[in-house]
């Protein structure tokens, strides 16, 4: 059965005067009902950021759940939902622009920012307890991770290439356990062990230290990461205007660890902090 919805289940007021305030319609919790914004391709990046929202139950759509921080409250931009005005704080608004920037369709997004009302308090209440169910039913997860410049563009490049070689090598076999003991690992990984030293051996120049910046970003230290990279059904890494597989962004990041070990055994002592960082992300990301 086709599925029904409708663009007008949230609403401005009756006012057509620029100060028209966008009205939330509620949501149906009998049915799972959510919101999803409709996100349309654009190449100008300068260009208003324009959306729809509309209501449907949970599982009737295709949709992209998005990952993300909220970011500061200062200096909010305008967007235009269902042709009303609304403000978004600076991050979201970067990370839909970015997304509209490589699309080359149309999609549905689910963004809680905007998809749940957050002046309705019972609303909220129950929509949080959805959202594993929300990310475990999304087509896909987009990760932001910030806005991009030269220096994150080259690392997303090298990881992509780098990520999909210890991919293939079977790294994602290699648990919590494993990165404790390397290169000391039971000797039925002996040939798992044997292919990533391979790799690390024609591996030269590792990006460590971009890497390292690039575990800093605020999207790591989320409390929710875990449970949404868990339950996601596919997971893809944005930077700025650079995409990147989930399977190649973790491998790389678990391969980074290995490489650093491996290449500068003698220096663990000094610095430590460095490896102790790509530990601590790598382990974060290892329950992926």
């Amino acid at each position: 059965m086709e599925a029904s919805y409708s663009t007008n289940n949230a609403l401005a007021t009756t006012d057509s005067t620029p100060q028209a305030v966008f009205q939330y319609q509620p949501l149906d919790p009998s049915i799972r009902e959510i919101r999803l914004l409709n996100l349309t391709p654009t190449d100008d990046p300068h260009s208003d950021l324009e959306l729809s929202i509309l209501h449907t139950p949970l599982e009737t759509l295709s949709f992209y759940a998005l990952s993300y921080t909220w970011g500061s409250p200062q200096n909010p931009r305008e967007i235009l939902l269902n042709g009303i005005k609304l403000q978004v704080r600076v991050n979201l608004f970067a990370a839909l622009k970015a997304i509209s920037l490589q699309l080359d369709a149309p999609v549905m997004i689910w963004a809680d920012a905007i998809c749940i009302n957050q002046n309705d308090s019972e609303e909220k209440g129950q929509q949080v307890k959805m959202m594993t169910d929300i990310y475990r039913t999304a087509k896909q997860t987009l990760i932001w991770l910030g806005e991009g410049d030269a220096e994150t563009d080259a690392l997303i490049n090298a990881m992509d290439v780098i990520g999909s070689a210890a991919f293939t090598t079977g790294i994602m076999k290699l648990g919590e356990d494993d990165a404790k003991k390397w290169p000391n690992l039971d000797p039925e990984k002996a040939d798992l062990r044997k292919a990533v030293q391979k790799l690390i051996r024609s591996t030269a120049n590792f990006p460590i230290l971009p890497l390292t910046d690039l575990s800093y970003r605020e999207w790591f230290s989320r409390v929710w990461i875990i449970q949404e990279l868990s339950v996601a059904k596919t997971v893809t890494f944005v930077c700025g205007s650079k995409w990147i597989d989930g399977n190649n962004f973790i491998a790389a990041f678990k391969f980074g660890y290995y490489w650093f070990a491996n290449e500068f055994e003698p220096l663990k002592n000094t610095s430590g902090w460095l490896i102790f960082r790509i530990f601590k992300m790598a382990l974060v990301l290892w329950k992926h």
